[in-house]
C-alpha cells in the first residue's frame, strides 16, 4: 500500500507539479493535493514587469516610431523583427525572469504549471509584430 502512495505521490509532483523535491508534502493522498491547489496562480514575482496597459502602449510607440521613420524617409534598413526584438527586449526579459522565479517559489506547483501552459499555449512569436498587443495581455489572463 506504501508503495502505491509513493507512486501517486511521484506521478502528482512530475506530471501535474513541477517535480517536487520531496514528496512528504503531498503525503498519502496525491488527489487531495491537486485539488486544493486549484484557484487563481500566484501573482508573478518581479520587476519592471509591464501590465497589460503598458504592453499596449509600447506596441503603439513602436508603431508609431515604424511610421514616423517611413514619412521621413529615414527608415532604418534593418529587418522589421530585429527593430521590434530591440524594442521589446527588456519587457520579454522582465516576463520570462518572473516566469523562471515564480515557479521556482510557488507552493502551488499544479497551478503554476496550468499557468505555464496556458502562457505557452497563448505565446506569440517575436517574429509576428502585429500580434504583441495581444501577447501583453496574455500574461494577465492566464493568472486569473
Amino acid at each position: 500500500m506504501a508503495i502505491r502512495q509513493d507512486r501517486s505521490a511521484a506521478v502528482a509532483a512530475h506530471r501535474f507539479g513541477l517535480g517536487e523535491a520531496s514528496l512528504a508534502g503531498i503525503g498519502g493522498d496525491a488527489r487531495g493535493w491537486l485539488l486544493q491547489q486549484l484557484g487563481p496562480a500566484d501573482a508573478q514575482r518581479g520587476e519592471q514587469l509591464p501590465s497589460g496597459v503598458a504592453g499596449v502602449k509600447r506596441y503603439a510607440e513602436f508603431l508609431r516610431d515604424q511610421r514616423q521613420a517611413v514619412a521621413a524617409s529615414s527608415a532604418d534598413m534593418r529587418p522589421v523583427e530585429q527593430q521590434f526584438g530591440e524594442h521589446f527586449r527588456r519587457i520579454v526579459q522582465a516576463d520570462v525572469r518572473a516566469r523562471l522565479v515564480t515557479a521556482a517559489v510557488t507552493a502551488r506547483p499544479f497551478t503554476e504549471r496550468l499557468a505555464l501552459f496556458w502562457a505557452n499555449h497563448f505565446t506569440v512569436s517575436m517574429a509576428k509584430a502585429s500580434a504583441l498587443a495581444s501577447a501583453s495581455l496574455s500574461s494577465c489572463a492566464t493568472r486569473v
